[in-house]
């Protein structure tokens, strides 16, 4: 061998050392962002604290406000449903009810309180809530929403009952479901200026 020949060995590849880093870099402004994004948990013993959700359709949503959740209305449901008001000479529970019934029972509890029976077509069940309220001289109805979910259809309801009078105020919700629901559950519904004062 020559003493100044030169030989061209293959060299062992660069192993990437900075490219763990790059990568971590790129990420942590990406975990940052997603991090904050994050709904933070309430804390509930709070009792000054109030904290509104999202909007569930549109129609309403809920607020946390000393330590209870209410739901709160924005916007009334906008399927069918019948409210009708009327005056009995005496609150009557053997008027209240919150149940569903078939067109039968449907017709027979219209005509035994005088009212005028709503969808005669439907051919399915109807979910029906009836109160009355003694010595009231108005009431006021809105429906936020119908969920089914099974067997079973859960009403937003807010009523108000309001006023005096000799007699009492009394009101019927109508909502026309599919034969296949059989109970129903009502969930108390407030306006914003309500909560925390229901």
């Amino acid at each position: 061998m020559k003493p100044n020949e030169y030989y061209n060995y293959a060299r062992p590849p660069r192993r990437a050392w900075w490219l763990p880093l790059v990568i971590v870099l790129l990420l942590t402004p990406i975990i940052y962002v997603f991090r904050a994004c994050e709904d933070k948990p309430t804390d509930a013993s709070d009792p000054s604290q109030q904290v509104v959700s999202t909007v569930e359709a549109g129609r309403w949503h809920t607020v946390l406000s000393n330590g209870t959740l209410y739901k709160v209305l924005d916007r009334e449901y906008e399927g069918d449903f019948d409210v009708q008001t009327l005056r009995l000479t005496a609150a009557d529970k053997a008027f209240d009810c919150e149940a569903v019934m078939t067109a039968e029972e449907y017709r027979a509890f219209c005509t035994r309180w005088g009212l005028t029976p709503a969808f005669s077509a439907h051919t399915g069940r109807y979910a029906v809530v009836a109160h009355t309220e003694a010595q009231a001289q108005a009431v006021e109805v809105q429906l936020g929403d119908v969920t089914v979910k099974d067997a079973a259809v859960t009403l937003l309801l807010r009523a108000r009952f309001s006023g005096s009078a000799e007699d009492s105020a009394a009101y019927v919700l109508t909502v026309p479901v599919d034969a296949a629901v059989t109970a129903l559950e009502v969930e108390p519904l407030y306006l914003a200026d309500e909560v925390g004062n229901p």
